[in-house]
């Protein structure tokens, strides 16, 4: 739930400040960049915030009926397509793995760099509040990142939150020491944790120690 992301500070405070206050005076031009190593909780959070506003959450597809991808032109234009269709509703639209729309480099622009004038339409004017997400902002063009009104760095759980994670993801089989140790490991986000100790309970026939399936599986993942 939302305190699980307590750690965030006063930066998740004003985020849901800022999109209440939005809704309740249906501000234009609202948007949100949440950036972040894969499996520290982004879209967990933005999900969450949509739920504590008590307004509907729509994601922009990566994919079409078949299960093909989407190009990155085509989720921009139905990114648009939804802003039309939700216009005047309380809902909120997330556009996740945003590095496919964004990122540019010297040598290429990228598709948000090719249709610029377009791009800075949509994130001024937008009717309905969107976050997107990105693992990285390396590569977005800065005259779009002076556009978003909050950028937040996803950082990894504090070492009090992380331990409590593991322990609950342990389910006991793991002593105080242990939890603590890996707790430590940066790396280890909660993504990592969560299907490593899945995996972990699944092969756990007894044969092997519970820790030593674990950093087996640690090692091999990181």
């Amino acid at each position: 739930n939302l305190d699980d992301f307590a750690y965030l500070g006063e930066m998740k405070a004003m985020m849901l400040d800022y999109l209440q206050s939005s809704f309740a005076i249906h501000r234009k031009g609202v948007n949100i960049l949440i950036y972040g190593a894969p499996g520290t909780g982004k879209t967990e959070l933005a999900t969450l915030l949509a739920k504590a506003l008590s307004v509907s959450v729509h994601n922009i597809t990566y994919m079409d009926g078949d299960g093909d991808v989407i190009s990155a032109e085509d989720r921009l234009n139905k990114c648009r397509f939804a802003q039309k269709v939700l216009e005047g509703q309380s809902s909120l639209l997330i556009f996740d793995e945003i590095e496919d729309v964004f990122r540019g480099s010297f040598f290429e622009q990228s598709v948000a760099q090719q249709n610029k004038a377009w791009m800075n339409q949509l994130l001024e004017n937008n009717n309905v509040p969107m976050i997107w997400l990105s693992n990285s902002v390396f590569g977005i063009d800065p005259a779009f990142l002076r556009r978003f009104d909050f950028i937040l760095e996803m950082p990894d759980l504090p070492l009090k939150n992380k331990s409590a994670l593991i322990s609950q993801l342990a389910g006991g089989k793991l002593t105080a020491e242990y939890v603590q140790h890996f707790a430590k490991v940066r790396s280890l986000s909660p993504a990592i944790l969560t299907r490593v100790f899945n995996v972990a309970n699944a092969v756990d026939n007894g044969k092997k120690a519970f820790p030593e399936i674990l950093l087996t599986l640690f090692n091999e993942t990181l």
